[in-house]
């Protein structure tokens, strides 16, 4: 199963913590903050991991390559890092799928036609 870490932004309000790092890698008790996200993803069964990034992505690159490997039980993650050439916002699409923050959801026009719609597909759930 795949897991998205959107970690793009530059985390402005957690200056001065974020002048010289990515707001992923500001560490809470001694551990960059993205490792509880891809903890909690491993343990929701997730097998492949991308980090999209902007903002002083290059060093989420090492860090998430380090990811990879063989856990005791013999489960693979796969791990890699996607760097955003243009901040995209809340946002992000791929090939086959598109990838929002859940709170943005209801209220963006723009993405609206890509809603769920209910069973007779006519109208938008959101």
């Amino acid at each position: 199963m795949l897991g998205i870490i959107m970690a793009g932004g530059q985390g402005t309000r957690l200056m001065p913590l974020t002048q010289t790092r990515p707001k992923p890698m500001v560490e809470v008790l001694g551990r960059p903050v993205i490792d509880y996200v891809k903890d909690a993803m491993v343990r929701a069964g997730i097998t492949e991991i991308v980090v999209t990034t902007g903002y002083r992505g290059e060093q989420l690159r090492d860090h998430v390559h380090d990811w990879n490997g063989t856990f005791p039980d013999e489960r693979q993650l796969k791990a890699r890092v996607n760097q955003e050439v243009t901040p995209m916002g809340t946002a992000i699409s791929t090939d086959d799928s598109v990838v929002m923050a859940l709170s943005h959801w209801p209220n963006t026009a723009r993405y609206r036609k890509h809603a769920p719609t209910n069973s007779d597909n006519r109208q938008p759930l959101a």
